[in-house]
């Protein structure tokens, strides 16, 4: 399939050449681009289907700069909803159309996402929640708002928007949130695997690849289960959906066994066994610093005969990347005894792992998937791990795919489809399944798909 060239849909672009409107992945974008365009219209028409329609009906935003999807999908779960639609999306027309499909007197979770100042407020004004959950604050979308200080300011307008007696249920590990949550006025919950937060983790033990076990304590109850999410990551989703359920009359201990089917998202935390005796853990959908710091520690908790590390940049550095690439190769050294790294960055990367101490024949940089790809089938080892983590435009998904048995006829190296997940691309074609490969598109069947 030829290498496609065309501009990033945004805000109705139109296309540049015939060559652009034969492209599937334009196309994609093209109907991304328009359901932009239709966000004033859709967006009212939620807010007054939500002031009248669903007026009794319970609204629950989850909201953060990361961890949103995963907490999403525990708190449908532990509320007895079906599984949130399988999308990419998060924001503008999206959100108006969660709100459209919702059904009265059920209670709906939405996950709302923003670029920029200004988005939170008018999601809130639609939404109008009865509860917000904020997950972190990170440096995500920091080009455009300037300073984690603003990116803070905007997520807590989500929190300004709770209608009269509503909660947030807040993150109680992040310091950020913590700072959000004094200042708000209305009631707050605090989860975390601190000592101080009302909902807590009281154990969290590794189940490679499993997921984890989870003892969790409240007010009035502590119980334990094991999860098929992984991973500190997961314990504060499981932990946010308990305390939202335990807001809408949901018994912790159904909340509990309802979350135990909760799989992980694709390319977030998600362990993929292969039928190799190989294992990846694939985060590959975005790479903020703070992501970074989140898989790497959960990277060293994973038992394996040796631990190999596929990096690309870090999304939305707020200092150089030339620095944090450095900082990137040694807290990787610290944990993974062979680096392959995809980026523009790889004399940073080698001087941060050399000062780690990891011998320079250990680290190698790639132009492209396919190349880490064979790379890594003629060096794995039954028992060997694999951590993928790069940019969201990487999209080293396809790494994964490639091991995985799908044959990945894109050569893009820097993609412009915003939202989109190799796992469902169009460019990204099936063909047959090697011997190494179980499981391969979204390379773990059953799991959500969504930013």
């Amino acid at each position: 399939m030829a290498r496609w060239s065309f501009p990033r849909i945004r805000r109705g672009a139109l296309p540049r050449s015939l060559a652009d409107l034969a492209s599937p992945l334009y196309l994609l974008q093209l109907r991304l681009g328009l359901s932009w365009l239709a966000w004033p219209l859709l967006g009212t028409a939620a807010a007054a289907y939500r002031r009248t329609v669903l007026r009794h009906t319970a609204v629950v935003a989850i909201v953060g700069s990361y961890g949103k999807t995963t907490t999403t999908r525990a708190v449908a779960a532990a509320l007895g909803l079906a599984e949130p639609p399988v999308s990419a999306r998060n924001s503008w027309s999206a959100v108006a159309l969660r709100v459209l499909r919702a059904h009265p007197g059920r209670p709906l979770c939405v996950e709302v996402g923003i670029s920029r100042a200004g988005q939170m407020r008018r999601y809130g004004r639609t939404l109008r929640p009865d509860v917000v959950v904020l997950t972190a604050i990170g440096g995500e979308h920091y080009r455009s708002l300037g300073s984690l200080e603003a990116i803070a300011a905007e997520k807590a307008e989500m929190l300004r928007a709770l209608r009269p007696g509503g909660v947030a249920v807040v993150n109680g590990d992040d310091e950020r949130v913590r700072q959000i949550a004094a200042a708000h006025g209305g009631r707050v919950v605090t989860c975390g695997l601190g000592a101080g937060s009302e909902v807590r983790a009281m154990r969290l033990v590794p189940d490679w690849p499993r997921g984890s076990t989870l003892e969790v304590a409240l007010p009035g109850y502590q119980g334990e289960a094991r999860l098929a999410l992984f991973g500190e990551p997961g314990a504060r989703a499981a932990l946010a959906a308990i305390a939202v359920a335990r807001e809408l009359g949901v018994a912790p201990s159904v909340a509990l066994a309802r979350i135990v089917a909760v799989v992980p998202s694709t390319g977030r935390l998600q362990p993929v066994p292969l039928a190799s005796g190989v294992a990846l853990l694939r985060d590959d959908y975005k790479s903020g610093i703070e992501t970074i710091e989140v898989c790497l520690a959960a990277f060293a908790a994973v038992p394996a005969r040796r631990r190999v590390l596929v990096v690309g940049d870090v999304e939305e550095p707020r200092r150089s990347q030339h620095a944090l690439t450095r900082e990137l190769g040694r807290r990787g050294a610290a944990v993974a005894s062979r680096v392959l790294y995809v980026g523009h960055h790889g004399a940073d990367l080698r001087a941060g792992t050399r000062q780690a101490g990891l011998p320079r024949q250990a680290v190698t940089e790639h132009r492209d998937v396919h190349e880490v790809a064979a790379t890594l089938r003629s060096e794995l080892r039954s028992g060997d791990v694999v951590l993928i983590k790069g940019r969201h435009n990487q999209k080293l998904a396809r790494v994964a795919m490639l091991l995985g048995g799908i044959e990945i006829t894109c050569r893009l190296r820097s993609c412009p489809a915003v939202g989109t997940l190799c796992d469902f691309c169009p460019l990204a074609v099936e063909t047959e399944r090697t011997a190494g490969g179980a499981g391969a598109r979204g390379v773990a069947a059953g799991t959500s798909n969504r930013e």
